[in-house]
């Protein structure tokens, strides 16, 4: 029975990692220069390191300075590779176990000054205020926002920093469609289960181009979505529409329909 039962947890990650090619094939097939087709995973918790790789090949660096808000215990963290292929990252965590963790493995990047750690909870609120106490540079190459909730609201009110590519986390369940984020609440913590949480992807896409940025794609498993700045987007990015970026949400190669339903009140965002 054992052997039965490790026998179909093989089977099934065959049949993930096939459904995975398949979506590949089909994509190199209508969209060839889609970033999604350069993703893998090596810190990251999906295909993101990859994307990344993709974006900055692409558009080249500059202070190669990225800040992730959100970091969890870096271990896995959309910016871990970057810091071990010679980037300066700023690291913003709430959690102290993930601090503590993170104090522990990421010792010798501390002290050399590439890694600067902070126990923070980040808000709208706090973001500038935080980011300038910190002496992050006004323009750099990478902002990651990936707080479970509030990501819509911390870009909203980032003025004043200008990063060329964000990645921030959207909330895939709501479709390519409707521009929905929950309002801002500078204390809110996702419950985990339910799907009220988060932006859409219309919703982000919106205000990145209020601020000047354009979609660039999304991500295997529907989760992140990645803008770069108008003026590099339109050097070495084919132009596609949102919806054709669109990912919806997969976990582990399954379709998903989405978290827990839930009542809750979502503010619908306007052109």
């Amino acid at each position: 029975m054992y052997q039965w039962l490790r026998n179909l947890g093989s089977l099934e990650k065959l049949y993930k990692m096939q459904l995975y090619e398949d979506h590949l094939h089909a994509l190199r097939l209508s969209d060839p220069t889609n970033v999604q087709l350069s993703g893998y995973g090596v810190f990251s918790q999906n295909d993101e390191d990859g994307i990344l790789q993709e974006i900055f090949k692409r558009i080249g660096t500059t202070n190669k300075v990225a800040v992730e808000i959100a970091a969890g215990n870096g271990i896995e963290s959309n910016t871990h590779l970057l810091l071990q292929t010679g980037w300066q990252c700023f690291w913003y965590e709430a959690q102290l176990q993930n601090i503590s963790i993170i104090n522990t493995h990421f010792q010798s990047w501390i002290q050399s000054k590439k890694l600067q750690v902070f126990e923070r909870w980040i808000s709208a609120e706090t973001i500038e205020q935080t980011l300038s106490h910190d002496k992050v540079p006004k323009k750099f190459d990478l902002l990651s926002l990936d707080i479970d909730g509030q990501e819509y609201w911390l870009w909203h009110a980032l003025k004043k920093w200008q990063p060329r590519v964000v990645v921030v986390e959207y909330n895939g369940t709501l479709g390519p469609d409707v521009a929905f984020t929950i309002p801002r609440q500078d204390t809110f913590m996702w419950d985990q289960h339910s799907m009220y949480g988060g932006a859409s992807l219309q919703a982000l896409t919106l205000l990145a181009k209020q601020k000047g940025y354009t979609l660039v794609g999304c991500n295997y498993t529907g989760v992140n979505a990645f803008f770069v700045r108008d003026d590099l987007a339109k050097k070495h990015f084919k132009r596609n529409n949102k919806a054709s970026l669109f990912q919806k949400p997969f976990i582990g190669g399954y379709v998903r329909s989405g978290y827990e339903r839930t009542v809750g009140a979502w503010e619908q965002i306007h052109a």
